[in-house]
């Protein structure tokens, strides 16, 4: 989709909350087509801790939750993605 020149964005997201967080967290997305989504969480050094697969989802708003057990206090970086657009940001983890 396409608004004058510029491509909009095929998914939105929030920033998780709460933030930080211990064992869950949640994100708001919104979808502008059906689209497999999954998540990858990553720490500092770049190294895989867990994958979220939520599978495919209808356009339109969503909520989507990732939890774990048993992560480290500290900054990790997370890679979501909807069909072929990817979001990546930070989350901070605080027990």
């Amino acid at each position: 989709r396409t608004e004058g020149n510029m491509e909009l964005p095929k998914v939105t997201v929030s920033q998780n909350f709460p933030s930080p967080f211990s064992n869950e967290t949640h994100f708001n997305i919104n979808l502008l087509e059906k689209s497999e989504v999954d998540v990858s969480v990553f720490n500092t050094a770049g190294q895989l801790i867990k994958t979220f697969d939520f599978g495919t989802l209808g356009n339109g708003p969503h909520q989507i939750t990732l939890q774990f057990q048993n992560l480290n206090d500290g900054v990790y970086f997370f890679c979501l993605r909807a069909g072929m657009t990817s979001v990546n940001g930070k989350l901070v983890v605080k027990n």
